[in-house]
């Protein structure tokens, strides 16, 4: 008589960072697990980010454990992810200590078998400590190369002087060395592992827990540790078509307008109303997708030239109507147009997106407007849309990097199940 299997458990752990990106990413390979008869428990930062997708029925999803991350005139710069933890919360030992105490309550109630550690690094080190297997997902940044002690990112060593750090989310960039950072983040974890009864994590890589399966959803060109990681192995990107609430009619699309078109992924900023200004100068139709745009703001933009998606707009389709990409300098929507030959322009709001931002524009593929002078967005704009080689340099870029846009979801499906056992 054949004994019927227990469902695996895999246990989603996303902490830091914000938007749809993250949930999109993980859900091809969650709707596989499920429907392989395995049990998916996603702990979300962003609850309400599993909404609007039909698969979402069926899966247990926990609030996840809420750090606070600390004042920016307090931030030090974010050379590698020991900064990044101390500035996401780890600054904070009282709170770190209840936080690692609801982490280990969450283990204790669900049981998975598997972590899959997204942005964070609270979930996969308490997983080590008690005994469960882990993996980390993410993009370059969120995934720097594990080793004894963090990596620094490559882009800091080309910066010297406080005017190159000044969009960086650090006022304070004298007040703390890489090492002092680091030696704070470690106290703060021992103390907290120390208060829960874990073992201590003596070295980062005990603490950024993972594996050879870790998977690295990015390109080398938007992977800012790229120099720096040992044989690494690019997973590229992938759709989670099934998160897709309402996908725009393409047919009215402002591609199939005489005007130039621009495909607009943004978040509010300062100067958001002198951009869609200088859009209208420049005679540019947009189709706009509003993520935590205020009806105010939205009322602000002209109807018509900039007409409001509701839900997601098909980076493919617009890539194929001759449109160019605007966004925050956001990973998805970036690697997704560069992967379909579409040039971007990046206006980033944070240190991660400029990251991004400057590498398009290094490589040529797109261009870099800096949400900070307003004066300069129309000059800004004219280039990114105006100028072919950027184009042509993205479709170059699309025929190169193929692979990285395939199917991979299997593929990472099978590591994934390699670590379940």
């Amino acid at each position: 008589m054949s004994q019927t299997r227990r469902p695996r458990r895999v246990l989603y752990a996303w902490e830091w960072g914000a938007g749809s990106g993250h949930v999109q990413r993980f859900l091809p390979i969650a709707d596989a697990v499920s429907q392989n008869g395995d049990d998916v428990i996603w702990v979300l930062k962003e609850m309400d980010r599993l909404k609007s997708c039909p698969t979402r029925k069926g899966y247990q999803v926990v609030r996840c454990p809420q750090l606070k991350p600390c004042r920016c005139g307090d931030a030090i710069p974010p050379r590698n992810l020991a900064a990044i933890t101390w500035n996401l919360g780890y600054h904070d030992a009282e709170r770190l200590v209840s936080v690692v105490r609801d982490w280990l309550e969450i283990f204790i109630r669900t049981r998975p078998d598997l972590v899959v550690q997204d942005f964070g690094a609270t979930a996969g080190m308490i997983a080590r400590s008690i005994g469960i297997r882990t993996m980390r997902i993410g993009t370059g940044y969120t995934c720097p190369p594990r080793r004894e002690l963090p990596v620094d990112l490559p882009w800091f060593a080309k910066r010297l002087s406080s005017e190159e750090l000044q969009n960086s989310p650090s006022n304070s960039f004298a007040n703390c060395t890489t090492s002092l950072a680091y030696e704070k983040v470690m106290d703060r974890i021992a103390a907290a592992c120390r208060v829960n009864g874990l073992s201590v994590p003596s070295r980062w890589d005990e603490v950024v827990e993972g594996c050879e399966d870790d998977i690295l959803a990015t390109l080398p060109l938007l992977d800012p540790y790229a120099a720096v990681r040992a044989s690494p192995t690019w997973d590229g990107v992938w759709v989670g078509r099934q998160c897709l609430a309402r996908v725009t009619d393409d047919n009215n699309s402002a591609s199939n307008s005489e005007s130039a078109a621009v495909l607009a992924y943004l978040k509010p900023f300062a100067h958001w109303k002198q951009l869609f200004a200088a859009l209208k100068q420049l005679r540019v139709r947009v189709d706009l997708v509003a993520d935590g745009v205020s009806e105010n703001l939205l009322q602000q933009c002209d109807p018509a030239w900039v007409r409001i998606c509701d839900g997601f707009r098909s980076i493919e389709a617009a890539a194929a109507g001759g449109m160019t990409l605007i966004n925050n300098g956001n990973h998805g929507s970036t690697a997704l147009s560069l992967l379909h030959g579409m040039p971007v322009i990046a206006c980033p709001l944070f240190f991660e997106q400029r990251l991004t931002a400057e590498a398009i524009e290094e490589a040529g593929v797109g261009t870099f407007l800096d949400v900070r002078y307003p004066d300069r967005f129309i000059e800004t704009l004219r280039t990114g849309l105006q100028e072919e080689r950027f184009r042509a340099r993205a479709k170059r870029f699309e025929e190169r990097h193929a692979s990285l846009f395939r199917d991979q979801s299997a593929a990472v499906l099978d590591r994934l199940n390699r670590q379940l056992g």
